[in-house]
């Protein structure tokens, strides 16, 4: 045997002893901790996807809802659109913004006073459908604030952005 083939064979059985012994060893450590977004369970929709327009008109949409001075509007709304697992299209009113596109978690309505604080002793006037909502630093929160209107609200959606 020349003294290439014994070295290629040496090499040979070396790296397979390597290879055995780290699939063994691997078997004993531990597996890495899963992140958030991996733990928690996306909800599925059936309905098509939601395109919000900018601000602006988006503010315009929702000021319209409420001219009857109560937000039962706005609360049927929200649970009508904004279901978790729909996909929701967020266009900017910029060509240098890209559009988002999120697929949304869950949503909450609430009322707060004229400076924009929430008011907690309220209840939600669309409740969380998650009652305990895990997030991690994936989850993107969107959210649109009327704080001016005769009766102030926001509307927050918890959404993990979709790429495509």
């Amino acid at each position: 045997m020349t003294k290439l083939s014994s070295f290629l064979a040496f090499l040979f059985g070396a790296l397979l002893l390597l290879a055995v012994g780290f699939s063994i060893v691997q078997r004993f450590l531990p597996k890495p901790r899963k992140t958030a977004a991996e733990m928690m369970e996306l909800p599925t929709s059936n309905l098509s996807a939601l395109r919000i327009p900018p601000n602006d008109e988006f503010y315009f949409n929702l000021d319209k809802l409420t001219e009857s001075e109560n937000l039962d509007a706005i609360r049927d709304y929200v649970k009508r659109e904004f279901v978790p697992g729909r996909t929701l299209i967020l266009t900017s009113a910029y060509k240098s913004e890209p559009t988002r596109v999120l697929k949304i978690i869950d949503r909450e309505v609430r009322r707060t006073n004229k400076l924009g604080v929430t008011l907690l002793d309220k209840a939600p006037i669309v409740p969380r459908s998650s009652s305990n909502l895990r997030v991690g630093p994936e989850v993107i929160v969107q959210t649109w604030t009327r704080p001016h209107a005769s009766l102030p609200y926001f509307i927050i959606v918890w959404g993990i952005e979709v790429r495509s």
